[in-house]
């Protein structure tokens, strides 16, 4: 993230750069200079030891994510099975909503799990519907895949709780 903010601090001094076109001033070509020189470390080539520490706190994140959901999941079940007209399915299918977004995460980085040399790990899919079967099902599904993806965090260095 630090190289983002090094990037957007050389808009500045570049921006003054051309402005003074043909001629622009010595001091900020040299401000110019001076951070764009801090990006050097950002330019290395990542390695799959420099990226696997991310790829770790990314799968701790769904992980988390995950257990939320999961526990949302389980808040909603009980509530449709102590008084089924307390839940809609509609408020049971904007839980469910909430998987996508989640396991999204992990296929945008899948990139990234390349260059650390590990597989992004493939998010099943839920069961279709709103109803206990479904969600009983779909508990057993998230349970299953947090514990692949626990599996692939320990083999980082695990989950700091």
């Amino acid at each position: 993230m630090s190289c983002q903010f090094v990037i957007l601090k050389l808009m500045k001094p570049l921006i003054e750069i051309v402005k003074g076109l043909p001629t622009p001033p010595a001091q900020t070509v040299a401000e110019f200079v001076q951070t764009a020189e801090e990006l050097v470390p950002c330019m290395m080539a990542p390695t799959p030891v420099s990226v696997r520490p991310f790829v770790r706190e990314l799968v701790c994140l769904v992980i988390r994510n995950l257990k939320c959901l999961q526990h949302n999941l389980q808040v909603i079940a009980k509530l449709a099975g102590a008084d089924p007209s307390a839940v809609s399915a509609s408020d049971v299918q904007s839980v469910l909503d909430s998987y996508r977004p989640i396991v999204g995460l992990l296929e945008l980085a899948g990139g990234i799990f390349g260059i650390a040399g590990i597989t992004a790990p493939q998010a099943p899919q839920l069961a279709k519907g709103t109803d206990a079967a479904a969600l009983t099902a779909d508990q057993a599904t998230i349970t299953d895949f947090i514990a692949v993806l626990q599996v692939t965090a320990d083999a980082l260095g695990g989950c700091v709780t």
